[in-house]
């Protein structure tokens, strides 16, 4: 997997987004909005051991 791209739009507040793709670890990360924002995360996962992407 080369690039994934997301938008969320959600109410202020803290989340926890997991992020998941077949063949890959899995990853949750806290993530905390507050107002009127727009946020980026760049999130790397790592594919399975033996697994060639």
């Amino acid at each position: 997997m080369k690039n994934g791209h997301y938008s969320i739009t959600a109410y202020e507040g803290d989340y926890t987004l997991h992020v998941s793709v077949a063949d890959y670890y899995s990853k949750d990360i806290d993530i905390s909005i507050t107002g009127n924002e727009n946020t980026e995360n760049n999130i790397e996962i790592k594919p399975f051991i033996g697994y060639l992407a």
